[in-house]
């Protein structure tokens, strides 16, 4: 379901919590020259087309199940507007050469460089800042990743995705100026109590609603990562604008880096916002709900929960939160918004923000 509450006053200033959590600089890609492929209405060579890139996620997997053993999956939003008829035709080029990427990697011993495709994860061409997905497998003992683009060779930092198990991971997207505490409250326990750990990305929120957060950081409840601004630096807006061509904050970037994060650890991850309760009823935990939902079918790649929404009565004051008040204010609303997904991370490796764009060749949803 989803909890609406009423809107309150913010009391206090705003104090902006932007942090980059890795400084890089963006990469114009290898990008295939038009002309020698494809001719405009007059016949002449259209011209070459520059594709900037901005790195978000980049996760380096010794080993992994899904992805091969010594992986890199990254994350990326870049320039890609095109015109299109369907996804298929964004995501497969209609038949042109698609643009590759070039990684150099390197450990004590050798060094690789290796070409891979790119995959659209944006499943619409409304925005001109769309999200990719990019695999590629290197070397053993990874020391030192490097992307080759038309402007030089640019090394990324990269991370190792999480090695804590968990069973259920609760992506909550970016919070941007926040602070509805009371829906925080209300969620966090719920997923606690369910057996959820919950992971939120977080670009600005009041000083006292993240100081609420990092408590509950503290005691093991959840974890906060600041999330990416994206920025094209010295890169005229008319060539790339992220802060008016990228889709809400760029949310099926952070959705796809959390599914990467805990890709390895967690049995299942969910991406929900503050104002999205979910509610087992076959089983007393998430994660014996999901199991057995697929049973022992192998072939799911996510399951689907329809949204009902509710509203609730909150109050301003903390002194006067109570969540049992809460749950007793409920009122159904009759209402049903398109709903949210609980993904099997072997299974998937991105997501947009409502469902994956494309299903795994072999998979399907629940």
């Amino acid at each position: 379901m989803v909890v609406r509450t009423k809107p309150h006053i913010v009391f206090k200033c705003l104090i902006a919590f932007t942090l980059i959590f890795y400084a890089i600089q963006p990469v114009v890609l290898i990008i295939y020259n038009v002309g020698s492929r494809i001719l405009n209405k007059t016949n002449q060579a259209a011209p070459k087309k520059e594709l900037f890139a901005f790195i978000t996620s980049s996760y380096y997997y010794p080993v992994s199940k899904s992805l091969g053993n010594n992986s890199l999956a990254l994350i990326l939003t870049i320039n890609d507007e095109k015109k299109a008829e369907s996804w298929m035709e964004m995501q497969w080029w209609n038949g042109v050469e698609q643009p590759k990427i070039m990684v150099l990697a390197r450990n004590s011993t050798d060094a690789v460089l290796r070409t891979t495709d790119y995959q659209r994860v944006t499943p619409h061409i409304i925005c001109k800042m769309i999200t990719v997905f990019a695999t590629v497998q290197l070397l053993p003992n990874v020391k030192s990743i490097s992307l080759v683009g038309e402007n030089g060779i640019v090394e990324i930092p990269f991370n190792r995705p999480s090695a804590i198990p968990r069973d259920v991971v609760v992506c909550i997207s970016p919070l941007f100026v926040s602070e509805q505490w009371q829906n925080f409250l209300f969620a966090v326990h719920i997923y606690k109590h369910f057996g959820a750990h919950m992971h939120l990305y977080l670009i600005s929120a009041i000083d006292s609603f993240y100081d609420l957060m990092r408590v509950y950081e503290d005691m093991g409840y959840m974890t906060i990562q600041p999330w990416v601004s994206v920025k094209f630096p010295e890169i005229p807006s008319n060539v790339v604008d992220p802060y008016n061509t990228i889709e809400f904050r760029n949310q099926a970037a952070s959705q796809s880096d959390c599914l990467l994060q805990f890709k390895e650890s967690a049995k299942f991850v969910t991406f929900l916002d503050f104002d999205d309760v979910l509610i087992p009823k076959l089983a007393p935990t998430y994660a014996k709900e999901f199991a057995a939902i697929i049973g022992n079918n192998k072939h799911i790649s996510y399951i689907h929960y329809h949204k009902e929404n509710h509203d609730v009565m909150t109050v301003k004051n903390a002194e006067k939160f109570s969540f049992e008040r809460m749950l007793q204010s409920l009122t159904y609303e009759h209402v049903r918004e398109t709903g949210k997904m609980v993904a099997i991370p072997t299974n998937l490796n991105y997501t947009w923000i409502h469902f994956p764009p494309y299903m795994p060749r072999g998979m399907t949803k629940y």
